[in-house]
């Protein structure tokens, strides 16, 4: 019995034991971490062509259009409350002077008479005003639109990139800016015609035998342009 009891214990491992029925719960996913060095990529920047970029100048423009429309006729309302309310207080004052005796009531229907009529004809003064701004502001586009038509036509340049720049308000500004398009134009060609193939010798062009150095650049450009470079 002694020897029982002396007999060192040994431990045993603690191991989990599930109860009857019960189920383990299921392992619990971790986000994944993001990998250093890893951008999250945006939304592509759209290009709009250039129609799609005139079609909302137009739209913009139509946009300020009524915007202006409806201030003028804000505006107008607001004179015609303005002149409405100093009538009114006008015929106050005739009242009272009718009342004592230093004005006859012929005299105030007079008076009344004629500040209705200066009324009427400064109403229509602005609105003879509001007409010619109105029509100016339109033949000064259309005459926009005529101007970079005709410099279009005459530099080869896109009318519609003449437009665009709200700051061409002078017919002298449009041209020079169609003419120094037209120039950036050439200039590109003639860096496109000079960039021959480094097979061919100096001054020489294939086996044509035709020297370059005599061309001028109109001749380079249409050389350039009917014999490519070779890749």
């Amino acid at each position: 019995m002694d020897e029982v009891l002396n007999q060192p214990q040994v431990e045993q491992p603690v191991t989990d034991v599930a109860q009857d029925g019960a189920e383990s719960p299921p392992p619990v996913e971790q986000p994944a971490a993001a990998q250093p060095g890893a951008e999250t990529a945006g939304p592509a920047e759209r290009t709009f062509t250039q129609a799609e970029v005139s079609a909302m100048e137009s739209a913009k423009d139509t946009e300020i259009s009524q915007y202006r429309q409806a201030y003028a006729q804000q505006a107008f309302q607001q004179e015609i409350a303005r002149v409405q309310a100093i009538e009114a207080q006008y015929q106050a004052q005739d009242r009272k002077a009718v009342e004592e005796g230093d004005l006859t009531s012929s005299d105030m229907a007079l008076r009344q008479q004629q500040r209705q009529q200066a009324a009427y004809q400064n109403q229509v003064r602005q609105q003879q005003m509001a007409v010619a701004n109105q029509v100016t502001a339109e033949a000064e586009q259309y005459g926009r639109v005529l101007a970079a038509r005709d410099l279009g036509e005459k530099y080869k340049v896109d009318p519609a990139d003449l437009l665009s720049d709200k700051g061409l308000t002078l017919f002298p500004l449009m041209e020079a800016k169609a003419a120094k398009m037209a120039l950036e134009k050439t200039q590109g060609q003639l860096r496109a015609a000079q960039q021959f193939p480094e097979t061919f010798d100096a001054g020489m062009v294939g086996n044509v035998g035709a020297s370059t150095d005599s061309m001028s650049p109109e001749e380079k450009i249409s050389h350039a342009l009917a014999h490519p470079p070779k890749r």
